[in-house]
């Protein structure tokens, strides 16, 4: 595989990959069997200069889709995996990051928020 090849070139300990994946519950099975190629890689491995970071619904995630079988496989692999669980923003919080991004008093942001 010319990929895999060419991320091997690429992983290094000094100069790792990280490679970010938004919204994986939308993720399709080989989209889900190559990136399962690249963590379990020996090579790629025992470098350890390679990096996933995914975020996905968690009630997708512990469904029976493709995201479920992938992270059992990973799982079962012996590879490491840390689970962050983010809960909701409340309205209070939003309205602070609106007020932070935007540089503006909370309660002027109130109706972006």
């Amino acid at each position: 595989m010319i990929f895999l090849t060419f991320l091997k070139a690429l992983c290094q300990k000094e100069r790792p990959i990280v490679l970010f994946i938004d919204d994986m519950h939308w993720a399709d099975a080989p989209s889900l069997d190559l990136l399962k190629v690249l963590l379990l890689d020996p090579d790629i491995a025992s470098r350890q200069a390679f990096m996933l970071v995914g975020a996905c619904r968690s009630n997708e995630s512990a469904s029976n889709g493709p995201l479920s079988a992938f992270l059992r496989d990973i799982d079962k692999s012996g590879a490491s995996i840390t689970k962050i669980e983010v809960g909701d923003l409340t309205q209070k919080a939003v309205n602070e990051l609106v007020s932070s991004a935007l540089n503006m008093p909370q309660d002027t942001c109130h109706s972006l928020a």
